[in-house]
């Protein structure tokens, strides 16, 4: 019997919609199909539009082009003063939404999300939900995520208790894939490579592409998220 497909949710990244992101890596969703079902969350908390499509994710290099300006979202809204983060809002409904869509996958299919997608900031949780997966009453459960442009929650909280949580002795030792934009300007390559490192040297694969803050989908990146996706397959 063939394996079923894999279940990934994908968090898009600030100032995006589920739609935006899902559009974005249309050839993604053409290449996988079959071999991977991509779940597109919305966050909750709306933010405002930038007209230049400047913020963490410019609209024009991500190849989406609107004629009117509409609602936009984020995960977490995070407050700086004096060059450092002071606060940041609206975690805690987030991962309430997060946790509401494991259990509607797990009502639905029979299973929670295989793995974790995320962008951007999307991806910034993604890599707190990945270190939350072992404690009692994490939101989601997945064994294995997929950075794009991304870094450690811990570089957009100042909670202590989230560097202690991201600064353990042990690495995450679920399999991931660290996608690396060689000019990306909004997440540099230094703050993806220190999400790298908290990851298991054995159980991660590094893909760097020539682009800047996308999800990259030449020939090259699409062959890497499928191998990767068809080793986590034939573990299952």
């Amino acid at each position: 019997m063939a394996p079923r497909p894999l279940s990934l949710l994908c968090l898009h990244g600030y100032s995006m919609t589920s739609g935006m992101l899902k559009q974005h890596m249309e050839p993604h969703v053409r290449r996988l199909k079959g071999l991977a079902r991509l779940t597109f969350a919305q966050a909750p908390h709306e933010v405002p539009w930038d007209d230049d499509g400047g913020g963490p994710a410019s609209k024009s290099d991500l190849g989406l082009q609107f004629e009117e300006k509409r609602k936009v979202y984020a995960w977490a809204k995070v407050h700086v003063g004096n060059g450092a983060v002071t606060n940041v809002e609206g975690m805690p409904a987030s991962l309430r939404l997060l946790a509401s869509a494991e259990a509607h996958e797990m009502a639905a299919h029979g299973h929670g999300f295989d793995g974790l997608l995320g962008f951007s900031q999307g991806a910034i949780i993604a890599s707190l939900l990945l270190a939350l997966s072992t404690e009692p009453g994490a939101p989601i459960t997945p064994r294995f995520a997929i950075f794009a442009g991304g870094a450690p929650f811990s570089k957009i909280s100042p909670d202590p208790g989230v560097a202690t949580l991201f600064e353990r002795a042990t690495p995450v030792q679920l399999p991931t894939l660290h996608i690396i934009g060689e000019h990306d300007t909004t997440v540099l390559p230094a703050w993806s490579a220190s999400l790298e490192e908290l990851c298991a040297e054995a159980k991660r694969v590094t893909h760097s592409h020539h682009g800047g803050h996308v999800v990259p989908s030449d020939e090259l990146s699409l062959r890497t998220f499928e191998e990767f996706l068809l080793a986590r397959q034939a573990e299952m």
